[in-house]
């Protein structure tokens, strides 16, 4: 699913290939193939691998191990698809939308992949067109899509409308209310939502969003509660021992934006700031925020906001993907303390015409025991790689040591590259016969292993 799982850690507990790793298989001859994917791409469920794409047609395509289309949504789709990430299940049954229906995917009585039920969205009244965020589940029964407007409930298995709500709305002006801003994260009948309302303010108005999903209660989407906060959120909150890490920015110029990082608790313990940000009691408690950088450094050091959601490190603590800066950043889960810090540079070392490249993508974190980061490293208007960088092995002066393989996806000279998440598919229980399968930006869809597969 969006970011691996329902906590949104962007964590994947299988092994990646580490020797000879180069690409395996591409494809890129359907219409949405060629056209590419606008958002974070595959997900997969070890057996079989998803795609969404943005093109007039072929807008989902189901792969296996061996790169075969196994379905394909034909005219079934439009390329609002290209933006969702699908929610596949251990049946190799698959949830996907764009901003007119949402439907279900999966083997007929005949073993053949085909629409076992699908669902039209109801027409949204707001300004421009319905925009719906990756669909999310909820204790396997409720499928939750956050929208650029309400946010709906479905049954998982019959695809039934359960309910629309529209969140903070202005009892006295229903045109003032919170819309989602990313995918949704889950934990248990809890999903949170990262909001800015849609009354313009300067900086804009944010909220985090606590609601109680239960499909048999009279009223099954219900607001728990917010934690407001100047400015907007860029990533999907993730979810780490009953605290959401997510963060904020304030001002409008992109440089002058003050990213902030909170620590928000959800009914968690008592901590030195006790500050209840709901009518309620112990609701809700800022454990902590931290500003990034802590010190304004522009322009002597390019240091700046995120673009992509928070990367849970199975040992301790989140990364923080600082494109401008360069560099990853992981935090500390306690005090939001800087750990360590990944200078992409000290990672590859290539006879490009620059070496200043960007960290790029999700930050897809593989295996728990010896955790491995695949992400994107590009440069705008020249190469661009998928790398896996070694978690585990740390130096003292950098983290050279710690780079294990570069894979070119791009001439010397393109635009393509991954700019989603990662997903692994597997042939057998040998981690070197795994394969890392992404979508690209400009078209296809790529699985990179090692040669030496046996």
């Amino acid at each position: 699913m969006v970011h691996s799982d329902l906590h949104q850690t962007d964590n994947i507990n299988m092994g990646v290939p580490e020797n000879n790793v180069g690409i395996i298989w591409v494809k890129e001859e359907l219409n949405g193939e060629k056209t590419g994917t606008l958002g974070n791409g595959v997900a997969g469920n070890n057996e079989i691998v998803v795609n969404p794409y943005s093109g007039e047609r072929d807008n989902l395509v189901i792969y296996n191990y061996e790169g075969n289309r196994l379905w394909s949504s034909g005219d079934k789709l439009n390329l609002i698809a290209g933006s969702q990430t699908p929610l596949v299940d251990i049946h190799g049954r698959v949830i996907i939308c764009d901003n007119r229906k949402i439907m279900m995917i999966g083997k007929n009585d005949k073993d053949k992949y085909d629409i076992l039920w699908k669902t039209e969205i109801p027409y949204f009244e707001g300004p421009g067109p319905l925009f719906p965020w990756s669909p999310t589940i909820v204790k396997g029964k409720t499928i939750i899509l956050p929208t650029k407007g309400p946010v709906y409930a479905f049954n998982a298995e019959t695809g039934e409308l359960l309910a629309e709500k529209y969140l903070g709305e202005d009892k006295n002006n229903g045109e003032n209310y919170f819309l989602t801003i990313n995918s949704t994260c889950v934990n248990e009948d809890k999903v949170y939502l990262s909001t800015v309302s849609t009354k313009k303010t300067n900086p804009p108005t944010g909220r985090l969003y606590a609601l109680k999903v239960d499909p048999k209660s009279e009223e099954i989407i219900t607001e728990e509660w917010y934690y407001p906060f100047r400015g907007i959120s860029q990533a999907t909150p993730t979810f780490i021992d009953k605290t959401l890490y997510f963060d904020g920015q304030q001002g409008l110029l992109k440089i002058f934006r003050k990213p902030h990082i909170y620590a928000v608790i959800d009914k968690g313990i008592d901590c030195e700031e006790k500050w209840i940000v709901s009518d309620k009691k112990r609701d809700c408690y800022l454990k902590w925020k931290v500003r990034y950088p802590k010190f304004f450094s522009f322009p002597k050091v390019k240091r700046g906001m995120t673009m992509f959601s928070f990367s849970k490190d199975p040992r301790h603590g989140f990364w923080y993907e600082d494109w401008r800066g360069r560099r990853l950043v992981r935090f500390s889960e306690e005090n939001g303390d800087i750990v360590e810090e990944i200078l992409i540079t000290d990672l590859i070392k290539k006879k490009d015409i620059t070496p200043q490249y960007l960290p790029m993508s999700c930050m897809t974190i593989c295996y728990k025991e010896k955790p491995v980061m695949l992400i994107s490293a590009i440069i705008f208007l020249y190469c661009k790689y998928v790398m896996a960088v070694d978690l585990t092995q740390e130096n003292e002066i950098n983290r050279k040591n710690s780079f294990l393989w570069d894979v070119r996806i791009e001439s010397e000279f393109g635009l393509n590259y991954a700019p989603g998440q990662f997903t692994i598919i597997k042939k057998d229980e040998n981690s070197a016969n795994n394969r890392i399968v992404f979508s690209t930006n400009w078209g296809g869809v790529i699985a990179i292993g090692s040669a030496d597969e046996t």
